[in-house]
């Protein structure tokens, strides 16, 4: 699970996303709708931060990295490449039409 913050105009909202990480392009991929109320913030102020981490059983394990960068909707061969890895790591989601892919970059 991703945590994804995000803000414009003085508001500020986080919300947790599924995410592919793109090693090669070191890019976070998300998948989201553009109306919802994290959606609107990022197209008017594409800059992000949050964290990406584990759920252990144990407190004392808990890893995870924290990051900041750019989002952006991707566009024809890099979202379909993106939605190809999205879709083979949460196969539910080749069921959600209309979505907005969007990679996270520092």
């Amino acid at each position: 699970m991703l945590s994804l913050c995000c803000t414009a105009d003085d508001q500020l909202w986080c919300a947790n996303c599924y995410y592919v990480f793109d090693e090669t392009r070191m890019v976070f991929w998300i998948m989201t709708e553009p109306d919802t109320r994290h959606g609107e913030l990022m197209v008017q102020n594409p800059q992000v931060a949050g964290t990406v981490n584990g759920q252990p059983r144990s407190v004392l394990l808990i890893k995870g990295v924290q990051y900041r960068g750019h989002v952006k909707r991707l566009e024809e061969t890099t979202e379909q490449i993106a939605r190809a890895a999205y879709q083979k790591r949460f196969p539910v989601s080749r069921k959600v039409v209309g979505t907005a892919v969007g990679d996270c970059a520092g």
